[in-house]
């Protein structure tokens, strides 16, 4: 195992040898993080060509969780010089697919990195023989779903005349209405209501 990380890892430090593709990023995960019984993150610093500069550790945590900081994501870029990363992680417990907790944490790395001008390419997971991309899976690297809209307190609503049809706007609180200003007044309701017979006659 550790002779075919090794010839895998001097072939991507290879010039012209790059990380841009995603089943090389699949097979070399395997490798690394397939059978690590510890949640592991990691981070593949790249360089202009997304060639391989250094593959860091950047925590180790429980079966279930690794805690990782921007702060020192932020200082290994810097170190590293790097130009654009990979995300990856594992799931001892063998879901491949990415938590709300894994999104949430992506778009602050993605965001933090901005700052120094440096992308994030994708984020895989990985859980024994699969490996999951994020970004294959419809979550580009940072994007949060936007929180539904809610209305605006105090905005009103659009509905009918039970008398003549007519669209009237319901008041926010209270009771509803059921007739518009014309057909309020009993004697009016009527003769507008005789007056739609005939038209319909």
């Amino acid at each position: 195992m550790r002779q075919a990380i090794a010839i895998l890892e001097a072939r991507l430090r290879e010039p012209g040898e790059t990380f841009g593709s995603p089943e090389t990023i699949r097979n070399w995960l395997q490798l690394h993080l397939a059978e690590s019984p510890r949640e592991v993150f990691m981070a593949l610093w790249l360089d202009n060509q997304h060639s391989l500069i250094e593959a860091e550790v950047l925590a180790v945590g429980t079966i279930n969780a690794a805690t990782v900081y921007p702060r020192e994501v932020l200082c290994g870029a810097i170190r590293h010089n790097a130009a654009a990363v990979v995300f990856a992680h594992n799931h001892p417990a063998g879901s491949p697919r990415p938590s709300y907790g894994d999104i949430d944490l992506t778009a602050r790395l993605v965001d933090a990195l901005k700052l120094i001008d440096v992308r994030t390419l994708d984020h895989f997971i990985v859980a024994g023989s699969q490996v999951i991309s994020m970004a294959e899976l419809g979550l580009a690297p940072g994007e949060r779903k936007p929180p539904p809209q809610r209305k605006a307190r105090g905005s009103t609503k659009r509905s009918k005349c039970t008398n003549c049809d007519a669209h009237i706007e319901q008041p926010p609180r209270g009771r509803p209405r059921i007739y518009c200003d014309k057909c309020r007044d009993p004697q009016k309701r009527q003769a507008r209501r005789k007056s739609k017979r005939r038209v319909s006659d």
